[in-house]
């Protein structure tokens, strides 16, 4: 019933009808748009794929995701998780993550902080493009064993672009356990369109390699995972809103299970 929901959620906010309804109702009729309900590349665009800009000097965010799955083979996940992080020069950003749920699929349930920090290198406006690099550390980070509880470090490179109406970005992620020889390799990558200056549509997703020895990785299913689907970020005021209904076919599952995942989203800015 939940990814349901966020399926026509999703259908409602990519209809160009609701967009213009909406639009023309978030500005007084007949005065200059508000800026501040336009979406910038430091806002959360994506869900899964993050922009390379950082947040204006002193903003601070507040947001919460959902995610749940259901794949054949694996069953139904469930993850929910509250981050708050703070700009305190134009091109650092330091915040923090709970979260709650099984990443696992099979393990229980449990809270996991990430900790992290972003450095913003180069911007659009001088180098043509938004370049950035993020270190993450996470008390359980993402393994293909269940329940070991391993932590991760994790190292990221974020760039994106404008063309126009396109807002494009790519992540490139390598992790690794501090204790055990876990290790993988992801790449993020979206593409959206700016149908309002506050409403983004378009693709967003993942893949994901095991890097872990051979000898290391269980003998069950791929050791690659692939996860996306369309998607639609929407502004109001400081209040930003996501969805993406997509496809999850995860690694190291029975046979090739495949499913369907949504995604949530709400944010606050000040």
């Amino acid at each position: 019933m939940r990814l349901a929901a966020i399926t026509l959620s999703l259908t409602l906010f990519g209809s160009p009808a609701l967009a213009q309804v909406v639009g023309e109702g978030l500005h007084a009729r007949g005065e200059a748009p508000d800026t501040s309900w336009v979406l910038d590349d430091s806002d959360r665009l994506f869900l899964i794929s993050e922009q390379g800009a950082t947040p204006a000097a002193g903003t601070l965010r507040l947001g919460t995701r959902e995610q749940a799955e259901a794949v054949r083979g694996s069953g139904n996940g469930f993850l929910a998780d509250i981050y708050a992080d703070f700009a305190p020069l134009r091109w650092l950003t330091v915040g923090a993550t709970a979260s709650y749920g099984a990443q696992d699929r099979g393990g229980s349930n449990e809270v996991s902080p990430t900790a992290y920090v972003k450095a913003q290198f180069l911007r659009e406006q001088d180098s043509g493009f938004n370049l950035a690099a993020e270190l993450q550390y996470k008390q359980v980070g993402f393994s293909p064993f269940e329940g070991d509880g391993e932590a991760e470090l994790e190292g990221m490179l974020l760039a994106d672009r404008r063309f126009g109406r396109l807002a494009v970005t790519a992540n490139a992620v390598f992790g690794t356990s501090l204790k055990a020889s876990e290790r993988d390799a992801e790449l993020k990558a979206a593409v959206g369109y700016y149908a309002r200056s506050n409403l983004l549509v378009g693709l967003d997703g993942i893949a994901r390699v095991d890097l872990t020895p051979k000898s290391d990785q269980p003998a069950l299913g791929r050791s690659y995972e692939l996860v996306g689907g369309p998607m639609a970020t929407l502004k109001l005021d400081k209040l930003t809103l996501a969805l993406l209904a997509g496809v999850s076919a995860p690694m190291h599952v029975g046979g090739t299970g495949v499913g369907a995942i949504g995604m949530a989203h709400v944010g606050y800015a000040w």
